[in-house]
């Protein structure tokens, strides 16, 4: 009962892997992703339970789930249909765990995808990944609800499709943290305010920033005075001048 070829080669990289994987988790692994795109819908369900179960945080199975939900060339063969990537994406989100950004990244990505299914699995994913304080996602969002028809590029009939799945998933992520007054004015207040909370947030981030380059550089300029105090009492003149 050797490992299978991949599984091996998938932990020797994995810098942060406490202990490696048993030889049953591999297999585990590799039946949920096999199974991820069989023709059966509940057994591509039950494959996520697997997953969820073996590889909670798994990096790595992440990752090549990641180029399954992202290949709309075929590479994978049966995995790369419509109802594979859509599984790959749910796969995902049911092992992600909450905030993960690279994760959040790729579904918002995915949520403009031409499959239905794929867009689907993005916006049910994002309400499950989506840290209740990630106001870049909700900016990531933002801007493709606010993207004007002209940069859409021939997408007809969908354009419309996305932005309101896009509306519906910013909807679900404000009841975390949007005043229940504001989310109860109607979907373009809300967005306003959206919009507005995270504007604040950016020139937060700016004001942190350049408080920190302040404390930065005093503390630079109280290092060298101590310095120059020191080489005064050792009687070092020409250092103290420096």
């Amino acid at each position: 009962g050797k490992p299978e070829k991949g599984a091996a080669k998938d932990s020797e990289d994995e810098d942060e892997e406490v202990q490696p994987k048993s030889e049953l988790t591999v297999r585990a692994v590799n039946v949920g992703m096999r199974c991820l795109s069989d023709r059966d819908v509940s057994v591509r369900q039950r494959a996520v339970k697997l997953l969820h179960s073996v590889a909670e945080g798994d990096k790595k199975v992440i990752e090549r789930l990641m180029k399954i939900a992202n290949d709309t060339d075929g590479k994978f063969g049966h995995a790369s249909s419509p109802e594979g990537r859509q599984f790959a994406v749910k796969a995902i989100a049911a092992i992600a765990g909450v905030g993960n950004e690279v994760v959040c990244d790729m579904m918002v990505d995915l949520i403009d995808d031409d499959e239905r299914l794929v867009r689907q699995a993005c916006a049910e994913g994002l309400q499950r990944v989506t840290a209740p304080d990630d106001l870049d996602t909700v900016a990531m969002l933002l801007e493709i609800r606010d993207r004007p028809d002209k940069e859409w590029e021939q997408r007809g009939e969908l354009v419309k499709e996305i932005k309101t799945s896009v509306t519906g998933v910013l909807q679900r992520l404000a009841v975390h943290w949007v005043p229940a007054e504001i989310r109860h004015k109607g979907v373009e207040g809300l967005m306003e305010f959206m919009r507005k909370a995270y504007q604040e947030e950016l020139d937060c981030r700016r004001q942190d920033e350049l408080e920190e380059g302040v404390e930065e550089e005093i503390a630079v300029g109280q290092s060298k005075q101590t310095k120059a105090v020191a080489s005064l009492a050792d009687g070092r003149y020409e250092d103290a001048k420096h």
